[in-house]
């Protein structure tokens, strides 16, 4: 009690010299304070992130429409996390680090640009580098102290495979040629060619326009086109269809029906799951834990 009372007033010192807003304090972590700034920078550096799987900048946006309180305490955690991983003397390998912002530097055309959207986002590219530091450092925190202490027997991998058979069904696939014309005339016209000789016969006269869509399923199809190519049978083809200003003749090579995939295939697969989902769990338990054993004093708005 003495020594929460003594870090929380060293940290209300510490918060009344600091005048910017953004050096406002937001929460205590035992001997470590959050401020604004640290969570308008972890936002910064969760879009420049994203960045690497988004262009649209909508879905960046998006995607870090979270509320402040979750990025607060996702900070916190973090802060807990690195603060037991310094305790057992871990180290972040530098040229990790290294490598992992040359990753974040290709989505950006050059340097300048990179530079650029720091500038306007308020970083550096020191920030940067240390907050890559610290998601090593947790990650691997994680992977020597928690994971060991996760199990995934053999009978639970068995049991949700029984369980979930239905969602190891492997659709049906088809494998699916298409003629293509920007003639609507000389497209019909082809149409009887394949009605009178058939579609490959008549396919070999036009290579140029003869498309190999390859093997597909139906969620791989334009929904206007899935009833289509799934309703016709092996060796048949579809009537003229209109997309958007060209016309189509599919045809069905070969099907492949849907089949029950075996647990030989799916262990892997349901042994992952499984592990994620108990990792989780686990690092929920721990975090409550060490939460319990920790000064952490949140500043309500």
């Amino acid at each position: 009690m003495v020594r929460n009372f003594i870090i929380s007033i060293i940290l209300i010192l510490m918060s009344i010299s600091l005048s910017s807003a953004d050096n406002d304090i937001l929460a205590i972590v035992n001997n470590e304070i959050v401020t604004r700034k640290d969570l308008n920078d972890f936002l910064e550096f969760m879009r420049i992130q994203l960045k690497k799987n988004y262009s649209n900048e909508q879905e960046i946006e998006k995607n870090l429409s979270l509320m402040e309180e979750e990025l607060l305490q996702r900070l916190i955690e973090d802060r807990l996390i690195i603060q037991q991983a310094k305790k057992e003397s871990i180290n972040v390998d530098k040229s990790l680090v290294e490598s992992r912002l040359k990753e974040i530097k290709k989505h950006y055309e050059n340097t300048k640009d990179f530079d650029n959207a720091l500038k306007m986002q308020g970083l550096t590219e020191a920030d940067i580098r240390n907050r890559i530091s610290e998601q090593i450092l947790i990650s691997t925190f994680i992977d020597k102290k928690i994971k060991p202490k996760v199990f995934i027997y053999p009978y639970e991998i068995n049991e949700f495979y029984e369980k979930n058979k239905a969602d190891f069904i492997e659709q049906e696939k088809r494998k699916v040629f298409a003629l293509v014309f920007e003639d609507e005339e000389l497209a019909k016209q082809i149409l009887e060619f394949i009605k009178r000789d058939g579609f490959k016969k008549v396919s070999r006269n036009y290579l140029s326009n003869l498309k190999d869509l390859g093997i597909v399923d139906k969620d791989q199809l334009r929904k206007e086109i899935q009833d289509i190519i799934f309703n016709l049978n092996l060796n048949e083809n579809s009537e003229l269809i209109k997309l958007e200003n060209l016309y189509y003749i599919f045809y069905i090579d070969e099907i492949f029906p849907s089949k029950q995939r075996e647990f030989a295939e799916v262990k892997q697969f349901i042994y992952d799951f499984l592990f994620e989902k108990k990792l989780k769990d686990y690092l929920k338990v721990w975090l409550d834990e060490i939460k319990n054993k920790s000064y952490i004093k949140i500043r309500k708005n």
